[in-house]
């Protein structure tokens, strides 16, 4: 019976860190997208998509869906890249139009 018990005891508590790591891993990633996001914006790149899915994988880790919180975060980060990296771009390669232009 006490074998019983503490076979228990660990899949509960190995079940129970599992789930805290997701939400760690979770919460990095989310971390990350947002600086990703603040980073594009800077350029005033930013995309809207970007907060819509930063704010589903906060939605999700609150509710303690670590994996789909982690996987909308690493989408919001990829975005947010590619966002940023658009920008770079931009700034770069591209001038207004002459009528947008001071006289």
């Amino acid at each position: 019976m006490k074998i019983l018990m503490a076979l228990i005891a660990t899949v509960v508590l190995s079940v129970h860190t599992g789930v805290q790591a997701a939400d760690t891993d979770a919460q990095q990633a989310i971390d990350a997208a947002k600086a990703a996001h603040k980073k594009a914006d800077s350029l005033q790149g930013g995309w809207v998509s970007t907060d819509k899915l930063i704010k589903k994988a906060e939605e999700a880790s609150a509710k303690g869906d670590g994996d789909k919180a982690l996987k909308l975060a690493k989408k919001a980060q990829k975005e947010a890249e590619l966002a940023h990296a658009q920008a770079e771009y931009e700034l770069k390669n591209w001038a207004p139009p002459p009528y947008l232009m001071p006289k």
